[in-house]
């Protein structure tokens, strides 16, 4: 949330998602917040737990500490929910990635077919 600008949780959330798709655990975790407290978005707990996960799994130990308060309060059932989306994410990022690094090395050898110095 900037300093100097009006709140707004629902413009957080969109800059926040972008991030997060990318891989990012800060915005992961901040989603995780948002969709807990209900800022900008419906609160979700399923959703919450998600992103509290994928922050844990990519190294927030606050994150996991969210993740295991909030589990307190849901179902079994919506845990495992919560678990198979975050590992759906995961995998698409994952492949995202994956798809990136391969645009990238087909570019290179795109340039050096086409002498098309890197730097």
């Amino acid at each position: 949330l900037g300093v100097g600008v009006p709140l707004d949780f629902k413009r957080a959330h969109h800059w926040f998602n972008k991030a997060s798709l990318q891989g990012l655990p800060e915005s992961q975790f901040n989603l995780a917040i948002a969709y807990q407290g209900g800022m900008g978005v419906r609160k979700d707990m399923v959703i919450a737990y998600k992103f509290y996960s994928l922050a844990a799994t990519r190294g927030l130990y606050l994150a996991a500490a969210g993740r295991d308060h909030i589990a307190q309060f849901m179902s079994r059932v919506q845990i495992e929910t919560a678990q198979r989306m975050a590992r759906g994410f995961q995998q698409g990022l994952e492949r995202w990635l994956a798809m990136k690094e391969l645009e990238k090395t087909g570019q290179s050898n795109v340039n050096r077919i086409l002498g098309i110095d890197p730097d």
